[in-house]
Parts: structure tokens; sequence; C-alpha cells
């Protein structure tokens, strides 16, 4: 049995990817990152303005994260 994933998930392992990363301003990066949400939202039927918007809420989340440090 598969486990559930969420959106909230998804964004969380898109960040953690960003995170991980040693080039982290590097465009393949940030593209694989906001690719992953947006898979995930297009899998699930969300409309583009859905999908666009969690994009921007898991890079603000990321560069709330990366400011703290």
């Amino acid at each position: 049995m598969e486990p559930i994933t969420t959106l909230t998930s998804t964004q969380e392992d898109a960040i953690a990817y960003l995170h991980s990363r040693t080039r982290k301003n590097d465009f393949r990066v940030k593209r694989k990152a906001t690719r992953m949400v947006r898979e995930f939202c297009e899998a699930r039927g969300y409309s583009e303005t859905e999908t666009t918007a969690a994009v921007r809420d898991m890079w603000d989340v990321y560069k709330l994260e990366a400011s703290a440090d």
C-alpha cells in the first residue's frame, strides 16, 4: 500500500531537495523543485491558479527557512 502523499508533504520534499543541493541557485535545481510541486498538482486536477499558488508557497517557505539560517 502506498503512503498518502499530500500537497504539504510534496512541498516539504521539494524544500528538502533544495536544502540538500550544494548548488542551490543552479537553474536545474530550482526547476526540479518547482516541477515536483507542479506535477503533483497537475496529477490531482488542481487549477492553474491553485498550482501557481502552491509553487509560490513552496518558494516562500524555502526563502523564509533560508533567511532564518
